[in-house]
């Protein structure tokens, strides 16, 4: 399937390479390097932090081609720039609650260790959890649970969402 956009092309074999370099290694077991399966299944982890931000970076850099450079430090402020360009990605997007799930899972890695965090667990705790039930991934208390077949359905949703919003932008300036 073809992408009208550099940066959608870019963004897409990113996310190609990353997840056939963590197929690739999920094959032979780990023995040494932060790569060993008892700390927090850390392939699973880096790996779903490295699609994430893949689509996060895609997201920012697209806002640049139709003119919007300020700062878009969060997904509410990307989703409102998008907004004032036309693209309602909370509404329009059909896959968007799920790959939002995958960004809080992100989130609780990089912030929490794996687990959700005191700002996840706060006054948007309810919307948290549902994101990330759409995701489809598993929790044990506050504890991020994640494999291999999470990792896949990331990447899908982060693919599906570069190529919905590529589409959905008008053409870059």
């Amino acid at each position: 399937m073809s992408v009208p956009t550099a940066q959608a092309e870019w963004a897409l074999r990113r996310l190609t390479v990353r997840t056939a370099d963590y197929l690739n290694m999920t094959q032979t077991p780990a023995t040494v390097g932060r790569h060993l399966p008892d700390r927090f299944a850390t392939r699973d982890a880096n790996a779903l932090v490295d699609l994430v931000a893949a689509a996060e970076a895609f997201c920012v850099a697209r806002l640049a081609t139709v003119g919007i450079t300020a700062e878009v430090t969060t997904w509410d402020k990307r989703a409102k720039a998008w907004l004032k360009q036309g693209v309602d990605l909370v509404k329009d997007y059909p896959g968007w609650h799920a790959f939002m799930g995958f960004v809080e899972v992100r989130n609780a890695i990089q912030h929490g260790l794996g687990r959700l965090t005191d700002r996840q667990l706060g006054k948007h705790k309810q919307e948290t959890l549902r994101y990330i039930a759409s995701a489809g991934i598993g929790l044990n208390g506050d504890a991020i649970i994640i494999g291999r077949d999470d990792v896949i359905r990331c990447d899908h949703a982060c693919s599906t969402f570069i190529r919905w919003l590529d589409r959905a932008a008008r053409p870059a300036t």
